[in-house]
């Protein structure tokens, strides 16, 4: 569902409806703020951990080779157990 909310922010910047969005998002995180649900959102350059890292594709990328090069989508966890892993792609070494 956050998912969703944030591809709707990224449409359109004047849509009427965008006040609603952030608040109904703001609410969401807040909600899992609540529970204790921590984001997972590595930077380019860091190394890949399976345990909390799904690697979706090899890419060209400025990042070291076997790196992350780039997030697709942010991952969660709660009290260390991984609800889904982030979503990257990883630096290729050619």
């Amino acid at each position: 569902m956050r998912d969703n909310l944030v591809r709707a922010l990224d449409q359109d910047a004047d849509a009427d409806i965008r006040p609603g969005v952030e608040s109904t998002l703001e609410a969401f995180d807040r909600a899992l703020q609540d529970e204790n649900v921590a984001f997972i959102s590595p930077d380019p350059g860091e190394d890949v951990d399976p345990e909390r890292h799904e690697v979706m594709q090899q890419v060209d990328s400025d990042q070291p080779a076997g790196t992350i090069a780039d997030l697709y989508q942010q991952g969660y966890e709660m009290a260390e157990k991984i609800l889904r892993p982030a979503r990257v792609t990883v630096s290729s070494d050619e």
